[in-house]
């Protein structure tokens, strides 16, 4: 223990010389006592009047604290659904708890054990139930990683069946982790007759009566010379089936099959292998899968003057797009009634002096509809300045110019090829007004006009978006060169199918006015964090969360209540553990005296990646342990890996000095003391000073 001071040192000095001044002047000065008792009373009041003053000056006391650490070991256990599954499960529930037990008593003297348990989740508790329904090795070493980097870590024990099926796999990963890894085999290695869907590749969300395929993945051991039938199941109804023949005792094949999605909604695809005589593990000869069925597509109408190149190459592109559904028309064509049911309108080379389509264009603005405008030499400018406010055409003279592409510096509103550049480079040209154009301030340039490869800030493809009515414009015809020499040159026509397509998706994409925005995924695997956010706007469509948000959730059996929690402007919630189900939403809010609901569905899947291999992956385990410098045990090795443990050199307690700092002023005793000499010099003055 050191004691230092903030001040200077001579403070301390002048500290004692005041405190023996006052009391020399009130025991000297006058003395009414004996020499003996006057000179101890001095000396109570100097020492007391002496600290008051030392505490005054702020005086530290400086402590090193001795800590000794004993080393860690992780008990890191497989809790994952697997583990139960092999022949050991008898001794798993029984044997096993005893054994871990005994371990760690003969450790405990030598080390502190911090358990483990990993599987979908990594959980700090010596408890396992063997519930989780995925393996994940690479999170486990990256929590240990980070939780244990600054501690006394002297082993790490990886108890488990070696199956792997979630994360990245850990021997090709590098880790920071310098004590060795021990591995202590669980689980059955003996093979089986069987047969399993191993995996099925698919996607989760589907267009409504759209084909979409599947590819089925089936393994069979010890089997050969049989036949087994493979059922696929859509809502319970049976689409398709196949006779498999298993040509070998180890045998795998890979099986396309393309459904048609018939229905919007959540649809359960069951797919189901016929067991084999003897066969043990049936939990793997089926697997569920849920698939939402929307209707998402965009209706885009083309609407032209006349026949043109350019309508065949627009058509096309778009075409290659499952989310669109394209018509193509000629003016003469067009009921105005009919586009209610479009959300893109084309318009080609119009209005023109033939067709004015005053009629159409007052009904494309009453219903709201985003347009693209493909200006051609038949196009009325005049007619189109009037139409619209984005951009005005002062066209000089009725002369047109040839214009080249060129990708404005700015343009950040979709992706482009890294490549764009090189394809516009070689492009012809398109035949543009000749003139001004005035333009409206909320725009995004895609494309400028090179005239005679010299650079203009003149548009060739803008788009607008005024947050109440969406408007492209093209400013030149005969864009199906373009499709020509992009196959000539690159021979693909991506380049301009991926240009026009994601016009068009811009377009089409409508602003969500609605008050309350709930994102939620339609499907979530077991054992998943549900997050789920919102997003609330008042009457003027300002984002705002001055309001509470309650969400409701409801199944067959229960009501789960939850409150979101607010973020900036925004609403989060997560929700952990909702058994397997299809679950209905309905999040309320309440605004000036206004009630505002949004509703929906969702649906929590079974996880079966835990069924799919139940036979123990020993040789992972030998080459992880390997990897960390470590050693393999197997299950009845209980006595070997606790000697192993023992003999480490680096199972050793470290010790650490702490440096304490503490003012003078907190320490209690101080303070008594001098109370305790105020108060005897109190007494001993009365004392005396009555006889």
């Amino acid at each position: 223990m050191q004691l230092f001071f903030t001040y200077p040192w001579y403070f301390v000095i002048l500290a004692l010389l005041i405190a023996v001044g006052i009391s020399a002047l009130l025991y000297f000065r006058s003395p009414i006592f004996s020499n003996t008792l006057n000179w101890f009373l001095f000396a109570l009041r100097s020492v007391a009047v002496f600290l008051i003053l030392l505490l005054l000056l702020n005086p530290l006391i400086k402590q090193f604290q001795k800590n000794i650490i004993k080393p860690t070991i992780i008990f890191a256990q497989d809790n994952s659904a697997s583990m139960k599954y092999g022949n050991d499960s008898i001794y798993l529930q029984h044997t096993y708890p005893k054994a871990l037990y005994d371990f760690q008593e003969k450790l405990k003297d030598k080390a502190v054990l911090s358990f483990l348990t990993f599987g979908s989740k990594i959980t700090e508790q010596n408890h396992f139930d063997f519930s989780e329904q995925s393996t994940d090795y690479d999170a486990l070493f990256h929590y240990i990683e980070q939780n244990y980097k600054n501690r006394n870590l002297a082993a790490v024990i990886v108890s488990s069946d070696g199956l792997i099926n979630h994360g990245k796999n850990p021997l090709y990963e590098i880790y920071n982790i310098k004590a060795p890894v021990h591995c202590l085999a669980n689980g059955d290695t003996t093979t089986h007759k069987d047969i399993a869907i191993n995996d099925v590749e698919h996607n989760t969300i589907v267009l409504v009566n759209n084909p979409y395929p599947i590819k089925i993945k089936l393994t069979a051991t010890l089997a050969k010379g049989t036949e087994a039938h493979l059922h696929i199941y859509d809502n319970e109804q049976q689409v398709t089936q196949q006779k498999i023949k298993i040509t070998r005792d180890f045998f795998y094949i890979s099986i396309p099959f393309t459904l048609t999605s018939s229905g919007k909604g959540i649809h359960t695809i069951k797919i189901a292998i016929d067991s084999l005589p003897g066969e043990r593990n049936l939990r793997n000869n089926q697997m569920t899968l849920k698939i939402n069925v929307i209707d998402a597509r965009q209706k885009i109408l083309i609407i032209a003057n006349s026949p043109h190149p350019d309508i065949a190459l627009l058509s096309k592109a778009l075409k290659s797009n499952l989310n669109f559904d394209v018509t193509s028309i000629l003016a003469n064509e067009l009921n105005p009634n009919t586009l209610k049911d479009y959300n893109l309108i084309i318009l080609h080379a119009l209005p023109s002096l033939t067709y004015s389509l005053t009629t159409t264009i007052e009904k494309i603005r009453q219903l709201n509809l985003p347009v693209w405008y493909i200006v051609g030499t038949q196009t009325d400018l005049t007619k189109l300045n009037n139409m619209q406010s984005f951009i005005q055409i002062n066209q000089e003279k009725g002369l047109w110019d040839d214009a080249t592409p060129s990708l404005y510096k700015d343009f950040e509103v979709f992706t482009v090829p890294d490549d764009f550049n090189t394809f516009l480079a070689d492009m012809p040209p398109l035949k543009v007004p000749f003139g001004n154009y005035k333009i409206l301030d909320d725009k995004n340039i895609v494309l400028t006009q090179k005239i005679k490869n010299i650079e203009t800030s003149k548009p060739l493809l803008i788009l607008f978006n005024d947050q109440t009515h969406k408007a492209g414009f093209l400013m030149g015809e005969n864009i199906w060169r373009w499709g020509i020499y992009d196959y000539k040159d690159f021979n693909t026509k991506d380049h301009i199918y991926h240009l026009i397509n994601n016009v068009a998706q811009y377009l089409s994409l409508k602003v969500n006015k609605n008050n309350l925005v709930v994102n939620i995924k339609p499907i979530y695997n077991e054992n998943e964090n549900i997050n789920i956010t919102a997003e609330f706007y008042n009457e003027i469509l300002e984002k705002t969360n001055d309001a509470d948000l309650q969400m409701k959730i409801t199944n067959k059996k229960t009501i789960y209540t939850y409150n979101f929690l607010k973020t900036d402007n925004d609403y989060k919630l997560n929700i952990n553990n909702l058994p397997i189900g299809d679950y209905q939403y309905q999040a309320t809010t309440k605004y000036q005296k206004n009630t505002y609901n949004k509703s929906g569905s969702f649906t929590i899947q079974a996880s079966q990646l835990e069924q799919l291999t139940t036979q123990a992956n020993f040789s992972f385990l030998n080459q992880l342990s390997e990897k960390f410098s470590g050693q393999f045990f197997y299950p009845n090795q209980w006595q070997s890996l606790t000697d192993t443990i023992l003999s480490q050199k680096n199972l050793i307690s470290i010790s650490k000095s702490k440096k304490k700092l503490k003012s003078l002023i907190d320490w209690k005793l101080l303070f008594f003391i001098i109370i305790g000499m105020f108060s005897l010099e109190w007494f001993l003055r009365k004392y005396y000073g009555s006889k």
